[in-house]
């Protein structure tokens, strides 16, 4: 009995360490070890799971990449392992979000400026128009706003209620982000 159920998790195990056979577009029951290793916050298991094939992009359910699920977790040191390794940047989850809206949310300016550096879109849209600026506007902080602004991202875009990073900045009550959104560009 001990040997079958030995054999059965090697068979398991050579299942999910196989490239391609794991990581599919879509696993729509987040059990793919990729997924499982930047949901633990295992940098080596990503590492290898990253050397063997596997793909960066694979997503959850809610097609969450595990670019994505790093950024949430504020995990630096997965988020550089997977722009190293090429995840997609500006893959969108089932609410429109990029890992660089994750970031803003969060106010992470270290995620922010990996991202950014790694040629994240600064003005992707949400499923709602909102950009990251807008997300990063709507924090008690304006670190990634600035962060933002420096890299091009443009204030001036809309949400589908028509409110501007700025806006989103009042309404929140975030002094230094207005100020940041009303100053002279380059200034």
């Amino acid at each position: 009995m001990c040997r079958r159920i030995a054999s059965l998790f090697l068979v398991l195990v050579a299942v999910w360490a196989t490239p391609g056979v794991a990581d599919i577009d879509i696993d729509l029951m987040s059990r793919s070890p990729m997924l499982q290793a930047v949901r633990s916050g295992n940098v080596t298991t990503v590492r290898n799971l990253l050397l063997t094939g596997h793909s960066p992009d694979i997503a959850d359910a809610e097609r969450r990449t595990a670019l994505i699920l790093a950024t949430a977790a504020r995990n630096v040191a997965l988020v550089s392992l997977l722009v190293e390794n090429e995840a997609d940047l500006n893959a969108q989850d089932s609410r429109g979000f990029t890992a660089l809206h994750e970031a803003a949310a969060a106010d992470d300016e270290e995620v922010a400026e990996i991202l950014v550096s790694g040629g994240a879109d600064v003005d992707a849209v949400d499923s709602y128009g909102v950009t990251p600026l807008m997300r990063a506007a709507g924090t008690r902080s304006s670190r990634v706003v600035a962060l933002l602004l420096k890299a091009g991202a443009d204030p001036s875009v809309q949400d589908y209620t028509g409110r501007t990073a700025l806006d989103w900045a009042r309404e929140r009550g975030n002094r230094r982000a207005e100020r940041l959104l009303t100053a002279p560009a380059g200034g």
